[in-house]
This record gives C-alpha cells, structure tokens and sequence, in this order.
C-alpha cells in the first residue's frame, strides 16, 4: 500500500504536512529548525 504524503513550503521551509490524512503543523524556531506543533487526526465516524 503506497502511502501519500503532500508537504507544505513558505520559502522553503516546511510548515504543513499531509500524511494518509494525519495533518501535521510545523513551526521554525529562531535556529532554523522544525518542531511539531499540532497533529490533527480526521474524526472516524
């Protein structure tokens, strides 16, 4: 099963990423890193 994964950039940095659904908010810090911020999972109905 392939998975599908679908990254967000703003100025080449990434600050959004879809994976199978699982959202994944990122924030730079003053250095330049990425850490995670918010996950959100889709609600199963």
């Amino acid at each position: 099963m392939a998975m599908k994964v679908v990254y967000t950039t703003i100025n080449g940095v990434v600050v959004h990423e879809n994976r199978n659904g699982v959202e994944r908010n990122y924030r730079p810090d003053t250095l330049g890193n990425n850490h995670s911020e918010l996950m959100l999972e889709p609600l199963l109905g």
